[in-house]
């Protein structure tokens, strides 16, 4: 089992490597629990939406912080 402070030992390069190696396992998986809601369909069609024509407003992440300080 693996545990936080065995992550947090590792490198920043480590710890995207095992981000990414999570993330291919829920696919090779398929595991029925890992399904997303219906409901996250419709939000990122309307969001695809919003970039394709133009009118998505991005923010840097130091602007989403700001928000919740």
């Amino acid at each position: 089992m693996i545990d936080l402070n065995m992550v947090q030992q590792l490198s920043t390069p480590e710890k995207i490597q095992l981000m990414e190696a999570l993330w291919q396992s829920f696919d090779v998986q398929k595991d029925t629990q890992a399904v997303s809601p219906a409901w996250h369909e419709s939000v990122l069609t309307e969001r695809k939406t919003l970039v394709d024509s133009g009118q998505a407003q991005w923010m840097t992440l130091q602007e989403v912080r700001a928000q919740f300080e």
